[in-house]
Order: structure tokens, then sequence, then C-alpha cells
């Protein structure tokens, strides 16, 4: 892959420098991103310093974000350190910055004449616009009508992408942050896994260590924290959400922290079960499977994959929750792969794999 450019700008969004590795001046040494599905992404970067102008420019407290030129993602830099050679500096996708947005208490429930309308991807759009939201972020709700339709509130006590994260854990939809250089402005953007039926050229679908394509296998299971069956007590009403199946029923008993006020019984009943998932998906069995594809096999972030060992006799289907890369003497990428929540089967959420590209 050829090298990434990275463009620092000010609060403005004005460009006031231009870092690439092997470029005159000042050019990356290191550089770390981390993209990844149920949270912001990460990011961090080490340059050797030839050129104090480029290093003046950067340190400015103004330079705030960094945003990529091949992917338009874009991070709010959190630390910057200069030692009089090397600048390091790090931060984290711009949709963490949604921690520092406080939420009010609201319940965000389906119009009862159009119950299917209230998807995952449009009530994280309607938390962050009812939450003092940044002037540069744009949450459209016709642009991100992913996942389920869902019921479910806020409190007080919350943070904006305390929701989001917790929304995006319970029900596999991913969110991101893109800069849009027409507008200047950063839109919100949340997509869902893509299905192993999908056809996509040059796509990995299968990771086998019989098929030569990986290796390095692991295997490890842990149940000690595993509930298959919530019962939340509510005002009026206790709801039931039951996960167990054919399998032992592992019980969980909890109080709401949601009240009903002016919401039907119907309505109600929907935030308590979406409680119940929403614990539930903090308590699933630990299933790790982890195999190191080769680097001639390539995914990409919420792709399904299917990895098998014959050595062992496990197989599962996973999807892409991690994809870190990293610029230095070459160009690297490692992978996570999570167990999605819809399928209860299998019971794996954290499938893990590496390699070099």
């Amino acid at each position: 892959m050829s090298t990434v450019r990275l463009y620092f700008k000010n609060e403005a969004f004005e460009t006031v420098d231009v870092i690439q590795q092997g470029a005159e001046g000042l050019n990356y040494t290191s550089l770390g991103w981390e993209s990844i599905f149920h949270q912001q992404d990460k990011f961090s970067m080490q340059c050797g310093v030839k050129d104090t102008d480029h290093v003046e420019r950067v340190l400015d407290r103004q330079t705030v974000y960094v945003v990529r030129n091949d992917t338009f993602q874009i991070a709010y830099i959190t630390r910057k350190e200069f030692d009089g050679r090397n600048l390091t500096l790090e931060g984290i996708g711009v949709e963490g910055l949604l921690a520092k947005r406080f939420t009010t208490e609201a319940d965000y429930v389906p119009d009862l004449d159009h119950p299917y309308t209230n998807q995952v991807g449009v009530v994280m759009c309607n938390i962050i616009n009812a939450n003092n939201p940044f002037h540069w972020l744009v949450a459209n709700r016709e642009a991100n009508r992913t996942g389920i339709s869902i019921a479910t509130f806020t409190e007080l006590t919350g943070n904006v992408y305390k929701y989001l994260k917790m929304l995006s854990t319970a029900y596999d939809v991913g969110f991101k942050c893109l800069y849009d250089e027409r507008a200047d402005t950063v839109q919100f953007i949340t997509f869902e896994p893509v299905g192993y039926e999908v056809d996509i050229p040059g796509r990995t679908y299968r990771l086998a260590d019989e098929l030569g394509n990986a290796k390095d296998l692991a295997y490890d299971f842990d149940i000690s924290k595993y509930y298959n069956y919530a019962r939340v007590i509510g005002q009026d009403l206790t709801a039931i959400v039951d996960q167990s199946g054919s399998e032992e029923r592992y019980e969980y008993s909890f109080k709401s922290r949601s009240r009903r006020g002016s919401l039907s019984l119907e309505q109600y009943e929907a935030i308590l079960r979406n409680e119940g998932i929403q614990e539930l998906a903090k308590r699933r069995i630990q299933e790790t499977f982890t195999i190191q594809p080769t680097a001639t096999e390539w995914v990409e972030l919420g792709w399904e994959t299917i990895s098998s060992s014959s050595n062992i006799g496990v197989a599962t289907k996973n999807f892409c929750t991690e994809v870190k890369e990293t610029w230095e003497s070459t160009y690297e990428r490692e992978y996570t792969f999570g167990y999605r929540t819809d399928e209860i089967e299998g019971l794996v959420i954290a499938l893990q794999g590496e390699f070099n590209a």
C-alpha cells in the first residue's frame, strides 16, 4: 500500500501542514491508525524533525485535527510531545469527543403507527442532535437507517459517546466520522457487518489452516460471566429477554433505570426489553479463536469471514471488528474478529488474527 498523507487542520478546518513519509521537512517514521467497529478510532505518530517550522505549526494549540487523505477518517489530537529531535502525537477519532457532550433525560421510542422506523442508526443520530452537538458534526437520520428498530432512553448521568458505544455493542451497528472536504463538516456514519454472502472482488471469505491461508491457531473458552436470560423489573411491569434457545437458562435480574412517564405500556415494555438486550450483551460467553492469516488475504472492517481449523475441529462465522494499520519500514495490517450478537449458536465474541501486508 502506498504511504498515507496526513492533513493537519485547525479548529476552522483550515490545513496548516501536510505530513507524508519520506517528504521533505517533517515526515513520520512511525504511524498507527486503529479503525474499530464498536468505538472511536485511535491514532499515533512519531516524526523525525529537520524543519522546526513544521513543528511550530503542528504544536500550535489551534492545530487540533488530523485527516487521512485516503479514507477521510479524522482524529482529534489529544497529546503532543517534542524532545528537540522527535515529535510524538496521539489522538482519537472525533466521534470520541462526544464523550464531552452530556445527555438529557429522554425516551427514544418508535411511532406506534410506524414501529419499524426507529432503527439503531436513526436513534444514534437523534441522541447526537438532541444533546448540544458540535457545530461541524452532521448526523443525518435519513442517511443512517441502519440496524433494527429499537426503543431506548438516555439519562442525565450519561454522555453521548457512552450511549453510541452501548447501542453499537448491543446491536452490531458500527459508527465512524468522516471529513467532508467540500462542506468543511464531519459526517457521522453508521454501518452494519457485510454478510458472508455478499460478493466483493478480492475479498477473503474463509480462513483455515487446511487451506494454507492461515496458521498459528489457539482456542479459549470462558463461561464464568455468561447469562442468556434477563428479567428487567420496571415500574408497572417486568420484561423478559430470553436468548437461551435450547440451552440451559442462566438468569440475570435487575431493576430498570428508566421511568414510564407518559409512555404507553407497549412503549415502556420495549424500553425495558432494550435494557435487557444491552445487559446480556455485556455477559456473553467469552470464546476466543485466534488465527493468523497469510499476507495474501484481505479483509475490511465489518466483513464477515468463516474461520476454521481441522486440527482442533473448530469453525465459526465472524466479522472484522478492528483493523490496525501501521506504517514504519513496511505497511502492516492487524485484524481482530468478533462474533455477531444476532447469531447465538457460536457465541464467539473475540476471534483475533493478525498479519503483515
